[in-house]
């Protein structure tokens, strides 16, 4: 057998040998995309149901969060674990169970620190570290500590420095217990600059950008009131009673 024959016996092998290689791969790579949206799946199935359960009772919104946290923990998709802990915080904090509300965001906390490094990896625009953040100082604004509440959220955005984080509606909703922390110490002036700030990260693609608006308006109209800003404050609320005598349903704030 000639040489070439040999040499041509071996390129075949070596091509052989690297299409297995290549084909194993690609069926391990497909597995593990197959693995992963199976577990997104089950998530997103299981945050339907919390949609659900939500604003009606904290304890069976718990139990499937729970499930959540499970699922999370056991295949290490640290952001969905961090996303489940802030959610239930919300949660604990509209049915005002504050000891629930208290012990989540302690774990949240301790849940950042200790995977600060993964967090860097798989939260980058830092979304959802900024939730966790504001679900900390929503409890302290609920407990009337204004002053932590005020260190807390300026963690995530502040006159002075671009947000930590890309998404409005966490930003807004900083801005406007920022702003609504200040109002409660009597800097009324820091108020409304925050509420001013808050504003520009309203989106008016949102469902309820209305209503926001509507918000935005009568927050201003008490820090300009608290500022004897008199004529801009009854513009303001004048503002805010068109914009919710326009929506389909009757918020009470109105």
């Amino acid at each position: 057998m000639s040489n070439y024959d040999f040499n041509s016996i071996g390129r075949i092998v070596s091509y052989c040998t690297a299409l297995f290689i290549f084909s194993g791969a690609s069926a391990v790579a497909q597995n593990h995309a197959d693995q992963t949206n199976n577990i997104t799946a089950q998530i997103d199935s299981l945050y339907t149901i919390v949609g659900v359960k939500y604003y009606r009772d904290f304890d069976s919104t718990r139990i499937y969060i729970n499930k959540i946290l499970d699922i999370a923990e056991n295949h290490q998709r640290w952001t969905d674990y961090l996303k489940a802990l802030y959610t239930l915080s919300w949660c604990a904090d509209y049915h005002k169970r504050m000891t629930e509300f208290r012990a989540l965001i302690a774990d949240g906390n301790q849940f950042m620190a200790q995977h600060s490094v993964d967090l860097e990896q798989t939260d980058p625009d830092f979304t959802h570290r900024a939730g966790m953040i504001n679900a900390t100082g929503l409890y302290y604004f609920s407990i009337s500590d204004y002053a932590r509440a005020i260190e807390e959220y300026s963690r995530v955005i502040s006159l002075s420095t671009k947000p930590l984080g890309q998404d409005s509606s966490v930003i807004w909703s900083t801005c406007n217990y920022l702003a609504q922390s200040y109002h409660e110490i009597g800097n009324f002036d820091l108020s409304l600059q925050y509420f001013d700030l808050g504003n520009r990260y309203l989106n008016p693609r949102d469902p309820e950008y209305q209503f926001q608006q509507a918000m935005y308006m009568m927050y201003q109209g008490q820090s300009s009131f608290a500022l004897k800003q008199y004529d801009r404050a009854f513009a303001a609320y004048r503002k805010s009673t068109t914009l919710l005598e326009r929506l389909p349903y009757h918020p009470r704030i109105r």
